[in-house]
């Protein structure tokens, strides 16, 4: 709109559907940028409690988007606010792309870590092949009950136990 009063009081022959067309791209730029602060926010609070279950991940990032959504409908105007709402969830969308990839990468270093210590205790001599196994079985039930990501516990948990039978069986 500024833009088209500073055009008349220049002298400048103004085209008020070029002026309009400008007004509606500003307010969706705006009401995008708003929308996507606050989806960084969300994205920030999540990434601090992380490593969480893949499903309230999701859950969160489609409650992420309906808010988004509502606060950029709240601000956007025109007939331009389709292709802006777009881009904006092309934004959202990698945002959440990488919080998944951290997510899973946070579980399966936690997890890779918590196994290791709790498998390097089945080195022991004195224990029987029931006291390994039984050992070995609870390490990978409290991995596989544990926080993160469902299906990189279950990976991390059968990479161990594989690794450790194997390991463990073969020392003996």
């Amino acid at each position: 709109l500024m833009r088209f009063v500073d055009g008349i009081n220049t002298g400048a022959v103004v085209s008020v559907r070029s002026s309009w067309d400008a007004v509606q791209h500003d307010a969706c730029m705006h009401a995008a940028e708003l929308a996507e602060n606050t989806a960084t926010e969300v994205v920030r609070t999540l990434r601090s409690s992380l490593p969480i279950d893949e499903y309230k991940l999701q859950e969160a990032a489609e409650d992420c988007e309906a808010a988004a959504k509502k606060q950029f409908e709240a601000q956007a105007m025109g007939t331009v606010r389709g292709e802006h709402w777009e881009d904006l969830q092309r934004v959202l969308r990698d945002h959440f792309l990488g919080l998944r990839r951290e997510n899973e990468e946070r579980t399966a270093n936690l997890w890779h870590d918590t196994l290791g210590s709790s498998f390097s205790e089945l080195k022991g001599p004195d224990l029987t092949a029931a006291g390994i196994l039984r050992h070995l079985n609870e390490a990978v039930q409290t991995c596989l009950n544990g926080r993160g990501c469902e299906r990189v516990r279950w990976k991390v948990a059968c990479e161990w136990q594989s690794t450790a039978m194997r390991e463990i069986w073969l020392d003996r």
